[in-house]
């Protein structure tokens, strides 16, 4: 892993460095510089979750925000009695991409997500037979154009996202990423 990471983001995805380094270089370097890049558009911090059907999931995320807000057992309940019903709403409608803003604070989740400066994000889902990815650009809490930023470079974001997909692919067949899955729906 020849390419520095932020200290912050370092910590944040520390279980995961012990895979980036048994990657060949080429993918690890592609998959941090792609981190890197997506900041010149607007992309504060950057997220994959693997919902699996049996209720599972496991997240690869370089939020400093999330990592000290997941820590507190009261908001990650709050998560979990969120994401049931927005994955049902997000089924029915087939929405493939939805965005979070501090306009749109419904649930006791949105504002504390809020709160932790997590709430100006564009979230995409794939749907798949035995599971739903779901990829998170989060734009800075304090900056209200990061969001249209965001959405303005989707493209040029999937791009970075697609040449990061082997070292991504190679993250989620880890067994650091196995081993963070904790059950978040009730199947």
């Amino acid at each position: 892993m020849s390419q520095i990471l932020p200290s912050e983001i370092e910590k944040v995805i520390a279980d995961y460095l012990p895979v980036l380094n048994r990657m060949d270089s080429n993918k690890s370097n592609t998959l941090i510089s792609g981190i890197l890049r997506m900041k010149k558009y607007g992309v504060e911090s950057y997220s994959e979750r693997i919902i699996y059907k049996n209720g599972y999931s496991s997240i690869f995320c370089t939020s400093v925000d999330w990592a000290k807000m997941k820590k507190d057992e009261k908001f990650y309940d709050q998560f979990k009695n969120h994401v049931s019903p927005e994955l049902v709403r997000i089924f029915q409608n087939k929405a493939a991409l939805v965005s979070r803003s501090r306009d749109r604070i419904s649930t006791p989740f949105l504002k504390a997500l809020d709160e932790g400066g997590m709430n100006n994000s564009i979230i995409i889902h794939e749907f798949y037979d035995n599971k739903i990815k779901i990829t998170y650009f989060t734009g800075a809490p304090d900056n209200p154009e990061a969001r249209d930023s965001i959405v303005s470079n989707l493209e040029c974001l999937n791009l970075i996202k697609q040449c990061c997909k082997p070292a991504l692919q190679d993250i989620f067949s880890s067994n650091e990423f196995n081993a963070k899955k904790q059950l978040i729906l009730t199947p």
